[in-house]
């Protein structure tokens, strides 16, 4: 099998019995059906030689894979184990692997030494020969050969480490021999060639300890991307082969957060290396030129306005899946933290790939869709432009929240009531377990199932028979359960749940909660105008942050600076259709919390589309504290609601808007 066949045949074993869909894997692979059949036969002929054909099937719309631990180990193994006869070799992998012997060889090679490596005939070995002749002059690397002892490159060392790292980009050894192993046999052979996993696992723990040390979260692509580095550095030094320092024309000028990085992992390396001043800077150089741990820019963004951004997305995503994200803090602090990378990775026109992109769009669509309609929220106020990749990250991250809400919710009280005998009740509540995660209280005749309503709360009743006696969600199902069975009960569990979220996160709007009081305090008749003239969006901040100003509580620079923020950053203050929510730092000059409420005579534009024209401008400051963060928040989810747009307008006085408040 070649390099796709291999990776089919990858995720089919490590696809949990989950079909693999023909068009996803035809999207995932960029080939044709017809192609994945031909890659089909070629897996088939490798599980007959297995004995294990029958555990796998394709039925010319879903790849299936039916086996157990066992023997997916045993798979695994065996794909290691693989050799260049079972494993076709491309042309660009035979010269990848050819390339690295030249590199990493202290002697010279002989063409025929890769006929038995590469298990190919002669001439094909001259052609591929010539491509990578040409691929070591592009590195400046000089390519001699010597018809007595054959073939042998010279080059600095820092070309030669150069041109290997070009070649575990290209092979995506990143990805498949560190994050989704098992690898195929090329990068297999090109990693133990090198000797990486003798030195693999003390660098990964030397590279996380000065991640914690400094402070920095990198991704899992960058992490390695740094392990490699310092592998390629390790094992040329263990061979005797260091870099120079008269060789290396570096910038010795301080990074930062790079700087402290290097210094953390250079201590801990030190005794493997012969020159670790020297591979310090090609490390730091290596590192600049991938833009890994670059030292972390003054004021990328404004740090409230990104904040108020997800808040404000997270909004949105609450009311599709009619769940409070935004209660959720680990949410948030995840949102943040991936969205600022994500933000500073595309200002860098670097973009990476999903892999769960397919199967996401396959699995959420109507999530997908939501989220792509909605990423305008983040993209008009941030500048940037999310890819199907990025989005699909953000949806993993929401669909992580709901999932562990789901399974830490306690399981719905059930009873199951069966006329048949207890043999047959049995095996229902058997099923059922296996099926579905259930509290199952009991199981009983309907003439028992009375006492026990009347004792325990019971959420669901599940019956083989039809039944009119108690108040209750009652799902009838045959003894033996169907397709169907299963289908309905899904229905009304997941209504269920649902319901239980809504009682348990969305908190109540009553008088008792007591952010609604502090925010409440924070309002007052003189701050609330109706129907003010204003000639455009600035006119109309002003006029909102004026009843704040003469408060005494901001300055007149946090007046300015509301202003200011919209204009580098765009309406990214309108929150709402018809809303725009004014605020700054409270760094910019908030004095004291309050909040001031001005409606328009004549609606304006503020710029963003969508939700133009603003009719009502709300504006805030607060003081930098947690308890003010949280009045903010509960601000934002309260004049988000439609019933306080429809107050605003409908209002006759400043004292009804008030009272909606109250």
């Amino acid at each position: 099998m070649n390099k796709k066949t291999f990776h089919l045949f990858k995720k089919l074993i490590l696809s949990d019995s989950k079909p693999l869909q023909l068009d996803d894997m035809s999207a995932f692979f960029h080939v044709g059906t017809r192609t994945l059949y031909n890659y089909w036969d070629e897996i088939c002929d490798y599980l007959i030689k297995l004995d294990l054909r029958e555990h796998f099937s394709f039925d010319g719309k879903e790849f299936k894979c039916r086996i157990n631990e066992e023997m997916k180990q045993y798979l695994i193994t065996s794909l290691r184990t693989m050799s260049f006869y079972e494993y076709k070799l491309s042309s660009s992998e035979r010269q990848a692997i050819m390339s690295v012997i030249f590199l990493i060889s202290n002697a010279p090679i002989r063409s025929s030494d890769f006929n038995d490596i590469l298990c190919v005939s002669q001439n094909t070995i001259i052609t591929d020969l010539k491509e990578v002749k040409k691929l070591l002059d592009s590195f400046h690397i000089q390519f001699h050969e010597n018809k007595y002892h054959g073939f042998a490159v010279k080059c600095s060392e820092t070309d030669r480490r150069n041109l290997l790292l070009k070649i575990f980009d290209d092979q995506n050894i990143i990805h498949d021999y560190f994050i989704n192993t098992p690898s195929n046999p090329c990068i297999s052979y090109i990693c133990n060639y090198m000797k990486l996993e003798k030195y693999r696992y003390m660098i990964e723990s030397i590279v996380e300890e000065a991640e914690d040390k400094i402070n920095i979260h990198m991704t899992d692509y960058d992490f390695y991307k740094v392990v490699i580095i310092l592998l390629i550095i390790t094992v040329r030094n263990q061979a005797d082969f260091p870099i120079l320092y008269t060789e290396e024309n570096t910038n010795t000028k301080s990074y930062g957060q790079l700087t402290l990085f290097t210094e953390c992992i250079f201590h801990k390396l030190g005794t493997l290396l012969t020159a670790s001043y020297a591979e310090s800077l090609y490390f730091v150089n290596r590192m600049q030129h991938y833009k890994i741990v670059s030292e972390k820019p003054s004021n990328t963004y404004n740090e409230v306005l990104f904040s108020l951004v997800i808040k404000e997305f997270l909004t949105t995503v609450s009311k599709f899946y009619k769940y409070d994200l935004l209660g959720d803090t680990a949410l948030s602090e995840y949102l943040n933290a991936h969205i600022s990378v994500c933000y500073n990775r595309l200002k860098k026109n670097i973009v990476i790939e999903n892999p769960y992109l397919s199967e996401i769009k396959r699995k959420y669509r109507q999530d997908f869709q939501f989220l792509k309609e909605h990423i305008y929220i983040l993209e008009n106020a941030l500048h940037i432009s999310f890819n199907d990749g990025e989005i699909a990250y953000i949806l993993m991250h929401i669909l992580a929240t709901l999932e562990k809400d789901r399974n830490n919710m306690d399981s719905p009280n059930v009873v199951v009531i069966c006329h048949g005998g207890i043999a047959t009740s049995n095996y229902l509540s058997t099923q059922l377990n296996h099926h579905f995660r259930l509290n199952i209280m009991a199981t009983c005749s309907i003439h028992n199932a009375k006492s026990i309503i009347e004792e325990y709360p019971i959420d669901l009743i599940i019956s083989t028979m039809p039944i009119k006696e108690f108040d209750i969600p009652t799902v009838v199902v045959n003894a033996l359960l169907m397709e169907e069975d299963i289908y309905n009960l899904h229905e009304k569990l997941s209504q269920i749940q649902k319901h239980q979220a809504n009682q348990s996160h969305i908190p109540p709007d009553t008088a008792s909660d007591h952010s609604l009081l502090s925010l409440r305090a924070l309002l007052s008749l003189d701050r609330i105008v109706l129907d003010k003239e204003v000639l455009d969006w600035k006119e109309a901040i002003i006029s909102a942050g004026e009843l704040l100003l003469w408060d005494r509580l901001i300055s007149v620079n946090y007046l300015h600076t509301m202003i200011d923020l919209v204009v580098k950053y765009g309406a990214y203050i309108v929150i709402a259709p018809h809303i725009a929510l004014a605020h700054a730092a409270p760094s910019d000059g908030a004095k004291d919390s309050g909040v001031s409420i001005v409606r328009l005579k004549e609606p304006v534009k503020f710029g963003k589309e969508k939700l133009d024209p603003v009719k009502v401008v709300v504006a805030c400051s607060f003081l930098d504290t947690t308890d003010n963060a949280n009045i903010l928040l509960k601000l934002m989810r309260t004049i988000l609601k439609p019933n306080f747009l429809s107050t605003a307008m409908a209002a006759k006085t400043p004292q009804e808007i008030l009272d909606y408040f109250e």
